[in-house]
């Protein structure tokens, strides 16, 4: 089996019937692993998937054999992935991303494109990074099947260096993550709210809202801070606002890591991304009590807007055509 790491590339050329098959059964068999490590249980994943549970078993076995190092540790109640095994859904779900657009573009590469559009997202989103760049790309569908477009899913700290060298058109990310650069202009793209996301049978999870000071003694997964700084320091900040640091015991990589421990666990985390109710059934995203915290340290950090952000020194053609067919309401920001 090849692994393949970091950026993939867009092809627009056919595509042999021998590679389309062997691309076919390789995401074949990352999809089953991904299903797996989000269900950790083989009868749920192999009915999301519609094929028998011995069926899957046998398939994350290959797998595993031809990767060299097991994926899952197999306990007598439910699976959970080896450190490993975490690392590699990382690497498969940015693949899995990347590759559904090279397949949409390959099925359109036989008609004339009329330029080329990089679009930049952070890696650290995971899967929530595609629906993100189907929230931007279908505001203008028809437009699509003229286009180059080339998805690019790398570090947060990359985003905006990528941004202002021109190697990217676009990034969507929140303000705070891509930079402070006088060349950067930015649309909003949507409005998010941060919630405390939790099991289901959490404690808390009955409540219709909660004040950040009632987590005082409850234990924290949040995401690594060499990953994403902003998001980290939130958490610490809204928390200190009330009097307390919280009680850290995980921290993850990326969000879809991030709500499989919240899921499997009794800890929780307060986030702006929405958990995905396909994936992550068992949670809940509470509403934020803000009463109690200060105006411009607390209330405003609840906010986790995500723009849509590119470089005015950027001559690509296709940046104003896009902003102009972008949804009306929607206003620039300086």
């Amino acid at each position: 089996m090849i692994i393949l790491k970091g950026r993939v590339s867009i092809l627009t050329a056919d595509l042999s019937g021998t590679v389309k098959e062997v691309t076919k059964m390789f995401m074949q068999e990352l999809l089953y692993f991904v299903t797996t490590a989000e269900h950790l249980n083989f009868t749920s994943a192999a009915n999301q998937l519609f094929i028998t549970q011995s069926g899957l078993s046998k398939s994350i076995a290959k797998m595993e054999a031809e990767l060299g190092f097991p994926l899952f540790t197999r306990g007598k109640r439910a699976l959970e992935l080896t450190p490993a095994g975490k690392s590699f859904l990382t690497s498969a779900n940015t693949f899995l991303m990347e590759c559904n657009y090279l397949k949409m573009l390959a099925s359109s590469g036989n008609e004339v494109k009329q330029g080329g559009l990089a679009v930049g997202v952070s890696s650290h989103y995971g899967h929530y990074g595609h629906q993100y760049l189907n929230l931007f790309l279908n505001m203008f569908p028809d437009m699509m099947d003229t286009i180059n477009l080339d998805i690019q899913c790398m570090p947060l700290t990359a985003l905006g260096q990528s941004l202002h060298k021109g190697a990217l058109d676009f990034v969507i990310a929140t303000k705070a993550t891509v930079g402070n650069d006088p060349d950067f202009r930015s649309m909003l793209l949507l409005r998010r709210k941060r919630h405390i996301i939790l099991s289901e049978r959490h404690p808390l999870a009955s409540a219709a809202q909660l004040q950040i000071s009632q987590l005082r003694d409850e234990a924290f997964t949040i995401m690594n801070r060499l990953v994403t700084p902003h998001s980290y320091d939130v958490v610490i900040t809204l928390c200190n606002c009330v009097g307390f640091y919280p009680k850290i015991v995980k921290r993850a990589d990326n969000f879809d890591t991030l709500y499989m421990l919240i899921g499997s666990g009794k800890a929780l985390t307060i986030s702006s991304v929405s958990p995905d109710p396909f994936t992550c059934p068992d949670l809940k995203a509470i509403p934020i009590d803000a009463s109690e915290l200060p105006l411009e340290t607390g209330r405003n950090a609840l906010n986790g807007d995500l723009y849509l952000t590119w470089n005015r020194n950027n001559h690509n053609s296709l940046i104003p055509t896009i902003l102009e067919r972008l949804e009306p309401e929607v206003k620039p920001q300086a």
